[in-house]
């Protein structure tokens, strides 16, 4: 906690929950035994924070979301799949092939349509409707819909394609959200195993 003019101000409990990987690259019969070690996290992890001292009020207010959205945003660039943070142990070793190794493949994803939607907005005029976009999220990696204005049962046809770390471990999570005047409302997400998804056949 610092002081402002004589008044306390800071950020504590600033924590980080998710699960993380270390995964040591290139065994060596020698010191250092590895040539690095790559640390990512399969999905973007939980965080948490609060203000103190005069800066407590902001624990209500929008400023805290954005803080944590902009620092989880900086942390999926760093070390969430497909981006891995590397550390260099052998320094002949090369750092790309540490931070960089060949994915396993690619998912190519299709969101065809939805069906029977709630109506989430109300208009003076017309009946009650919603105005749905999907989104599609694998790790760091988010895609976003065009938005189907006053829609109950849109076709998005909405193809993303996702670029694969570790399949057995991954996950896709499918957001529904109604995007009526620039406010986003979920209105029902999903969550699916990569390993299941790539089973699938069309």
């Amino acid at each position: 906690c610092m002081r402002l003019h004589g008044v306390p101000f800071g950020i504590y409990n600033l924590s980080i929950q998710g699960d993380m990987m270390v995964e040591l690259v290139g065994m060596l019969k020698h010191f250092p035994i590895f040539d690095g070690a790559r640390l990512f996290f399969f999905e973007p992890p939980k965080l948490t924070m609060h203000f103190q001292g005069v800066a407590e009020i902001l624990n209500l207010g929008p400023l805290k979301s954005q803080m944590l959205k902009l620092i989880s945003d900086a942390l999926c660039d760093v070390m969430v799949l497909p981006n891995r943070k590397g550390i260099r142990l052998n320094h002949e070793a090369d750092v790309f092939r540490i931070t960089h190794p060949y994915p396993e493949g690619v998912l190519w994803l299709t969101v065809y349509s939805a069906e029977g939607l709630p109506a989430m907005d109300s208009h003076l005029i017309s009946d009650r409707t919603s105005d749905p976009a999907v989104e599609v999220q694998c790790g760091a990696l988010r895609f976003m819909s065009d938005t189907h204005a006053s829609s109950l049962n849109p076709v998005f046809d909405f193809h993303v394609p996702i670029l694969i770390g570790m399949a057995a471990r991954q996950r896709v999570r499918i957001r529904l959200v109604d995007m009526y005047r620039g406010r986003e409302e979920l209105m029902g997400e999903l969550h699916l195993p990569v390993a299941l998804l790539s089973s699938w056949t069309t």
